[in-house]
């Protein structure tokens, strides 16, 4: 995410499928300065955020049963790339599986979490 010291309006784009999640994750979002929270509920909606230059930061949700899945992470990175501009991207997973980890990685996510997080 940009330099906060800056004050520079950022967005993050949370694509998930799961109310719950976006409401974890609203709370924490809106306690950080400059930084707005925009939620889409699947990788066909999220392009029309990607084009906006404040956003920076991309966290996918894959809900595997509910409709997100390893393809369409693979193919919201191919989206991000098609920005030209850098937007990180982080997949949170709620079925780790190492192949799906090492995959995403490679193809540009900067990181692969697995849900639940603690």
């Amino acid at each position: 995410i940009r330099d906060q010291d800056a004050m520079t309006p950022t967005t993050a784009l949370l694509i998930t499928g799961s109310a719950e999640l976006a409401s974890l994750v609203r709370p924490l979002a809106a306690g950080i300065p400059a930084l707005s929270l925009e939620t889409a509920p699947g990788v066909d909606d999220a392009g029309k955020h990607l084009e906006r230059p404040e956003v920076a930061f991309v966290l996918v949700h894959l809900d595997g049963s509910k409709g997100i899945g390893a393809d369409d992470a693979a193919r919201l990175l191919r989206l991000v790339l098609g920005v030209r501009r850098p937007i990180a991207t982080v997949a949170l997973d709620d079925r780790h599986t190492p192949e799906t980890a090492l995959a995403l990685l490679r193809q540009g996510a900067a990181d692969y979490l697995s849900r639940p997080l603690d």
